[in-house]
């Protein structure tokens, strides 16, 4: 199929292809041919042949289609979008997709059209794909006409050049918008904060989103993102639609997509606490032995360390392993922790014994059984 207006005159014809000539606009013309390949691989050779009379190649004793391709100069034409043309419509491992089709242009072709794009256009009632060539397909656009389109983030935010077209302030920043800009204030306050919260500085959105997760709990953290969602948008309509609701609607409508909305809630955990708690290894209590092991994975190599300490902290033994294996974080742990026991075993150690890991899963596993643990391994 051809575009509207091209005018394609057909050269010579065979079963296996079509040789065409066409013109375009601007009276320049270009060679066309559509060639299939014999099915059957012992006649392929004849093919290449047939190919080569067509386009008065050199004959040559390969029967490559590769050296075929190097022997004619030609290239081939990446698609921008898709790749494989067939599929055998079949799942799982039995699935197989193949590139069949494909545009091959001469050199002088590239260079005359460099904005030549192809593109796989999917066909849902078939397993054959069909293939499109544009010659302008990567042209850019003479003109935007979507006015939206000519906002840039990166220019009119990280310069921060820009006056807040909502309050006028100087400097219109992401913070600004979302906490400083009186809209967004009195939306926050509408939404409980207190006025010591808005109204302490800061220069980066981050860092106020941080003190945020030190004061809230998962659920009114959650809803303040929803409110300042809202506001974002608000700013956005005020700048390309000329219309901006007043903060009660946009509190509204920020507290309809969440039941129960409540901005300030101090009963629930923290998402993170006030105070950071650096975690380090500690010595066990007396009379017992703690043995620490961990696991890591890199390249289909797995390796573990395994270390026992006394009450004071002095070494017992220790051990390292690795598999050229390909398995999971879970698997690699339990092998650390096998070999923590057979530690044990060989230390011959009487007192009770800590086995410390930092795998949440394992650990949770380990305090589920109902059957004593240490009889795995011994």
């Amino acid at each position: 199929m051809w575009r509207d207006g091209v005018d394609v005159a057909i050269q010579n014809y065979y079963k296996y292809h079509i040789d065409s000539l066409v013109r375009l606009e601007n009276y320049n013309n270009v060679r066309f041919t559509r060639f299939y390949g014999h099915v059957n691989p012992n006649l392929r050779s004849s093919s290449w042949d047939m190919l080569r009379r067509v386009y008065g190649s050199a004959p040559t004793h390969s029967s490559d289609f590769k050296d075929i391709m190097d022997n004619m100069a030609l290239v081939d034409i990446k698609p921008d979008i898709g790749w494989f043309i067939w599929v055998n419509n079949r799942s799982g491992g039995s699935m197989i997709k193949e590139r069949l089709d494909r545009f091959l242009m001469s050199v002088s072709v590239i260079e005359n059209f460099s904005f030549m794009a192809t593109s796989v256009v999917r066909q849902i009632k078939f397993d054959h794909d069909a293939i499109m060539l544009d010659m302008w397909g990567r042209k850019p656009k003479e003109q935007v006409k979507d006015p939206r389109l000519c906002f840039r983030f990166d220019e009119s935010w990280a310069t921060d050049r820009e006056e807040c077209p909502r309050c006028g302030a100087e400097h219109e920043t992401f913070i600004h918008a979302l906490k400083y800009c009186p809209t967004s204030q009195t939306i926050l306050s509408i939404g409980g904060l207190d006025n010591s919260t808005i109204s302490k500085e800061y220069k980066c959105c981050i860092d106020w989103l941080e003190d945020m997760m030190r004061v809230l709990d998962k659920k009114a953290m959650a809803n303040l993102m929803t409110t300042l969602w809202n506001s974002w948008n608000n700013r956005n309509n005020f700048i390309f639609r000329g219309k901006e609701d007043e903060a009660q609607v946009i509190w509204d409508r920020a507290r309809t997509l969440s039941q129960e909305f409540r901005i300030c809630n101090l009963i629930n955990d923290l998402l993170l606490f006030t105070n950071p708690v650096v975690k380090r290894w500690e010595i066990p209590l007396k009379g017992f032995v703690k043995i620490n092991f961990v696991a890591s994975i890199c390249d289909n190599r797995v390796d573990y360390v395994v270390i026992a300490r006394d009450e004071e902290g002095f070494v017992l033994g220790g051990g390292r392993g690795f598999k050229e294996v390909s398995i999971s974080v879970e698997e690699v742990e339990c092998y650390a922790f096998e070999d923590s026991i057979k530690l044990t075993c060989k230390l011959n150690i009487n007192t009770d014994v800590i086995f410390e890991m930092d795998n949440a899963y394992l650990v949770n596993k380990v305090k589920n059984q109902r059957t004593n643990f240490t009889i795995i391994g011994a």
